[in-house]
Parts: C-alpha cells; sequence; structure tokens
C-alpha cells in the first residue's frame, strides 16, 4: 500500500505552520477499520480504545496518547485543523475515562487512570467512509505517527478467520453456594437500608472471575458488535490490562447544544419466541418493583439537568429496549443545553447514574462503599470522547470485562429497591454476565 506516503506529504505541509500550536488534521482513506488488527496495536506503553455503534455505523481506533487535555500546552482555543471540510463527521479530539467513585485501591486496576487525554493517531470510519486524524505538534509527534502509518500499511489489508470458538475458559462453572449467600447478605443489608428510609435505591454488583486459556481481541470485537448493535462496544487497553464491553446504557451525547441522554432501569428476560418475548415486555411495563426503579432514574437525571437546560423533553411513560439477551425499560430524554455550560459540567452533573449507584446518590455511595467488597473501577465508570467545539459522546461501562494477564473478570449488578428478592436479582446477574462470558465458550448448550 502506498497511502502512508500521501499522507505523510499532507501532514508535512501542516507542520510547517505554527510549529507549536496542536494540528488536528482530518485525511480520508480507503481503508474499511475491520480489516486493521486491533490486537497489533496493543503495546504496553500506549493507550489504545477501540469504540463503536454499530448501529449508528460509527467507530474509531484511537493509538496512543499525544497529550493531556488538562496540560497547559493544549490550548483549545489553538488548534489549527481542517475539520471544516467534514462538518457532518463527529470528530473526537480528547478520550475520557473515568472510574467508578468508590476506590478500594484494588490491584487489578492499577493500570488504568482517570484521564482526559488527546489520541496521536485515531483511525475513524463513518457510514462505509475512513477518515484518519493526526493530531501532533512538532517533528516528533509527527516521526511517531509516520512510524503508525507503516504499521497500519503492513496489516491493513489482512483478513482474519473469525471463528469464536477459538476463545475458551478453562472452568465453564461461576458459581456457587457460597457466593449466593454473600449475595443475598448484602441485599438484606440493602433492603434494611430501604426500609429505614435512608435511600430509596441502591445499586449491588458482583464480580466472577476465572483463568483464561487463549483469547483474540478482534474476535472479541466482531462478535460483540454483531449480537448488540444498539450498544456501545468498547476495547480500552492499556500495559497489562484490557477493558471491554457493550453497554446498553448512554451517558449523554452532545451536538450543537442539544443533549441526549436516556433512563435505563428495570429488567426482564428475552422470550423463546415472538409471543413469549412480548408477553415478558408487557409484564415489564406492569411490574410496580421495576416501575418504581426506573422512575428514579428518570427523577435523578431531570433533578440534576435543572438550571443547566433550557428546555427538556420526557415521554410519561418508558418503552421497551430489546437486547440480544435482556430487555429493558428505557426512556430517552432530550434538552436544550444553555449556552454557558460545559462538558465538564453536564458529566458532573449526570455521573454517577442512579442506574448504577442509587438514589439519593450520596447515600447509595455510602451503603455501596460498606457492603461492596471489591473495587469496581472502570466497570460502572465512564468511557467517551469529546472535542472543543462541544462534540460529545460518553457511554457508562455496564455489561464489561476486564483481562488482566491470565484472568477474566466479568461484572454485573442490579437496582434493589423496596420488594427486591435476592433470587430474582441473582438470576438477572446471570443475563448480565452473558455478553462477557458467551465470547468464552462459558455458556452450556442449554
Amino acid at each position: 500500500m502506498n497511502f502512508p506516503k500521501k499522507i505523510e506529504r499532507i501532514l508535512t505541509e501542516y507542520l510547517k505552520i505554527n510549529q507549536w500550536d496542536l494540528k488536528s488534521i482530518v485525511i480520508p482513506i480507503n481503508l474499511p477499520i475491520k480489516k486493521i488488527c486491533i490486537s497489533n496495536f496493543r503495546n504496553k506503553d500506549e493507550k489504545v480504545l477501540y469504540w463503536e455503534k454499530p448501529s449508528s455505523e460509527y467507530s474509531f481506533l484511537a493509538i496512543s496518547s499525544l497529550i493531556l487535555a488538562s496540560s497547559n500546552k493544549y490550548d483549545p482555543s489553538n488548534i489549527l485543523h481542517n475539520w471544516g471540510e467534514f462538518s457532518d463527521l463527529p470528530i473526537p479530539l480528547i478520550i475520557k475515562t473515568k472510574k467508578f467513585p468508590i476506590n478500594k485501591n484494588s490491584k487489578i486496576w492499577n493500570d488504568f487512570n482517570d484521564v482526559d487525554y488527546i489520541p496521536n493517531l485515531v483511525i475513524l470510519q463513518s457510514h462505509a467512509k475512513t477518515y484518519l486524524i493526526a493530531n501532533f505538534f512538532n517533528i516528533s509527534d509527527y516521526e511517531k505517527i509516520v512510524a503508525m502509518l507503516d504499521l497500519i500499511s503492513e496489516n491493513g489489508n489482512e483478513t482474519k478467520n473469525l471463528f469464536l470458538e477459538k476463545a475458551e475458559l478453562e472452568k465453564a462453572d461461576v458459581t456457587n453456594e457460597e457466593d449466593f449467600i454473600d449475595w443475598e447478605n448484602n441485599i438484606n443489608e440493602y433492603l434494611k437500608h430501604i426500609r429505614n428510609e435512608n435511600v430509596k435505591k441502591a445499586v449491588l454488583s458482583k464480580f466472577v472471575c476465572n483463568q483464561i486459556k487463549s483469547f483474540d481481541l478482534d474476535i472479541v470485537i466482531t462478535s460483540l458488535s454483531k449480537k448488540y448493535k444498539d450498544c456501545y462496544i468498547f476495547v480500552l487497553f492499556e500495559k497489562d490490562s484490557i477493558f471491554f464491553g457493550a453497554s446498553p446504557e448512554k451517558l449523554f451525547s452532545l451536538k450543537d447544544k442539544l443533549l441526549e441522554t436516556e433512563a435505563l432501569a428495570g429488567s426482564i428476560a428475552r422470550g423463546s419466541n415472538k409471543t413469549l418475548d412480548d408477553k415478558l415486555a408487557s409484564e415489564l411495563l406492569k411490574d410496580n418493583k421495576n416501575l418504581a426503579e426506573h422512575k428514579n432514574v428518570v427523577d435523578y437525571i431531570t433533578e440534576n439537568l435543572e438550571g443547566f437546560v433550557d428546555t427538556i423533553e420526557i415521554d410519561i411513560m418508558p418503552r421497551i429496549k430489546k437486547l440480544n439477551n435482556i430487555q429493558h425499560l428505557w426512556t430517552p430524554i432530550k434538552a436544550h443545553i444553555k449556552d454557558s455550560v460545559s462538558i465538564d459540567e453536564l458529566v458532573n452533573q449526570l455521573y454517577p447514574t442512579s442506574a448504577i449507584c442509587g438514589y439519593p446518590k450520596k447515600a447509595a455511595l455510602k451503603i455501596i462503599s460498606e457492603t461492596e467488597k471489591y473495587d469496581r473501577g472502570l466497570y460502572s465508570g465512564l468511557i467517551g470522547w469529546y472535542n472543543q467545539i462541544d462534540e460529545a459522546d460518553f457511554c457508562v461501562a455496564i455489561r464489561s470485562g476486564l483481562i488482566k494477564n491470565i484472568s477474566l473478570y466479568a461484572f454485573a449488578g442490579c437496582g434493589i429497591v423496596r420488594g427486591s428478592d435476592a433470587e430474582s436479582e441473582y438470576q438477572e446477574t446471570k443475563l448480565k454476565l452473558k455478553p462477557i462470558l458467551s465470547l468464552f465458550n462459558h455458556e452450556n448448550s442449554n
């Protein structure tokens, strides 16, 4: 392939202009992102994020960290770019990751931090068109990008044989009696706080851990994007760790002052046929326990947006959001934010959501901190991107797993409200673990 030389020529021209300013240059390229072997970019010295919204036909691979967005060197008003030539293309200038705000200093999460950073290189695909976004200051940054381009040109035409059966766990069973007893005790503790009116809702989570024989990162991405088209697909790797998932929960997106968010809480299984599936959905729409849990999330969002928006649109009744193996109560919310409101302010107002924390938030966080004995880390954390023209897209990192060395950790949680039952909530966690564990031949044939 000779496309790197063409790109080098374009970037060289920009390098000559305003040497110390940040340059963010978009270049169309003829390279489908699915043909790039994502795992080839895993480097223990670099941050890498793969991000995809299959239903929107939008994905990108952000490679390496050029600079922290908090650095004095980065001035959002002083960027040389050609974005105006691609006005309909969402540009992910800054990558943001944020852990769940209870830190128990667990070693399994020590490769990740809360960070906002500008990547060196982004390979972006939108509606079957592919673009390269190069971010650089000077000649050394430029040379690093050229080296990455050479790597892309070497493996860009490689086609991989995608067989999910290549990856497997050593153990098939991830539950035991002790596991359920701990779960039941924790739920009883939560219910005591609810009865005492310390909190209306608190989210209890758990994890399972197994040793992993082998896995293929490209298989993981391909499988998740095929099965969970209405979710956010993400793979974040750094040092010895890979965090990945298919999250159905949008924190918010922003474009032209229009904020889109959602309440996603209340769950039931999918049916084996359309008649049963519709029957289960109807039951969910009438279930007082799930409706109460969902209302808490809606109330949390509307209360926290008050004073930050000019108008807000919310459906009176929730809808059903159907995923591959589970269906949820879902209420989309749209609002026009005030001109003075920043993306950081919106993140601070809306995260952590009551869907993964509880309601009221401060009381729920205290209960979670006292009850859960492990560190959630990036599970139920925040992952996404934004830019200096107030475009953004963030998800809450649920339905996720962590691979560290030879261990696979899979996470799931449930909202506990008045009327919650330990056994039914336990079964719900099995449904929520399925997107991750099914990637590794965990499931039995039945």
